[in-house]
């Protein structure tokens, strides 16, 4: 047994062994709609949609304009919907976890969550299997996310790991090409690829609950370093973060919520939140709020391209 599964080992029984109180009700029904805007960057290319090889220097070079269709990945204004519940099981501490969202700005993405939770007073563990269909390029990808989180008086410890189940998608991207404001075909035209590189992510936060109504979140998340495609994709570490409150009853505030890798991949947004329960929570318990569902990430894409020929950069 190596060192570093004897010290997860460790670590992981010192959690449950804290973890011993009784936090929460195991599995109630629960349901959340969403809305939010931010910024987002899925190209690991600090030089954003500039990089397309020589050919493209030739003809911008001589005097020509390229205005590439939606340059996927590249940094932007965001806007998020989203909805997520959980349904109890007849089965005593089982449920089921259910989601989808729409996010746009970048062309469309549309996903779809669905899984079975088991829940204890002490936290809930599960695993979520995840969809996203994104309109560039008419991609679908999926993944799974074995996750769990834990309850300690004031604070949640969550843990996840996301596992793309899809490989690779490369589409075809035909830019508009001009001299003088006239468009012109050239050899160039549908030749620019764009890769769709579904990546991994292994993440664990802290959501501290200074009061019920107020949740500060800190953690770390590690990308893109395992899967069929790694050797060609470049790992992200990087921060995670969010400051959510909760004025009023059934009301969320997220004033922020983000992460960064040392990719130049980020995502910010904020928002707000309705949220819709049973049980004993009452008033504004965001803590208690918390502790009805699993809290997964969504998952993600990095983006390579456009390039041409053997010309293209890593994200």
């Amino acid at each position: 047994m190596s060192t570093t599964t004897r010290i997860l080992g460790a670590l992981a029984a010192l959690l449950l062994g804290l973890n011993s109180g009784a936090y929460a009700a195991s599995i109630e029904s629960y349901g959340q709609v969403s809305a939010g805007v931010g910024a987002e960057r899925e190209t690991g290319a600090t030089s954003g949609c500039t990089n397309f090889g020589d050919a493209f220097n030739q003809f911008t070079n001589s005097g020509g304009v390229f205005s590439p269709h939606g340059c996927a990945g590249s940094p932007g204004a965001r806007g998020m919907f989203g909805a997520l519940g959980v349904l109890p099981f007849a089965m005593p501490d089982l449920g089921l976890q259910l989601g989808a969202n729409y996010n746009g700005g970048d062309g469309s993405r549309f996903g779809a969550k669905l899984g079975p939770i088991y829940g204890w007073t002490g936290g809930k563990v599960g695993v979520i299997v995840d969809y996203q269909y994104r309109s560039h390029g008419s991609s679908n990808f999926f993944w799974i996310t074995p996750a769990a989180s834990l309850y300690f008086g004031n604070f949640n410890v969550n843990l996840s790991y996301t596992q793309q189940m899809s490989s690779i998608q490369t589409k075809t991207r035909t830019p508009q090409l001009s001299f003088g404001g006239i468009s012109v075909n050239t050899e160039m035209q549908g030749n620019f690829q764009t890769r769709y590189i579904p990546t991994n992510r292994l993440q664990g936060t802290v959501s501290y609950f200074p009061i019920n109504s107020l949740e500060l979140n800190l953690g770390l998340q590690v990308n893109t370093f395992a899967g069929a495609t790694k050797d060609i994709r470049s790992a992200g570490v990087g921060p995670v973060f969010a400051v959510a409150w909760m004025p009023i009853q059934s009301l969320e505030l997220n004033l922020v919520k983000g992460s960064f890798d040392n990719r130049s991949r980020y995502n910010v947004q904020s928002g707000l939140a309705w949220h819709f329960y049973t049980g004993s929570t009452k008033g504004n318990d965001l803590k208690d709020i918390r502790r009805k569902y699993l809290q997964t990430p969504d998952p993600s894409v990095a983006i390579a391209g456009p390039y041409t020929g053997k010309s293209f950069f890593t994200p």
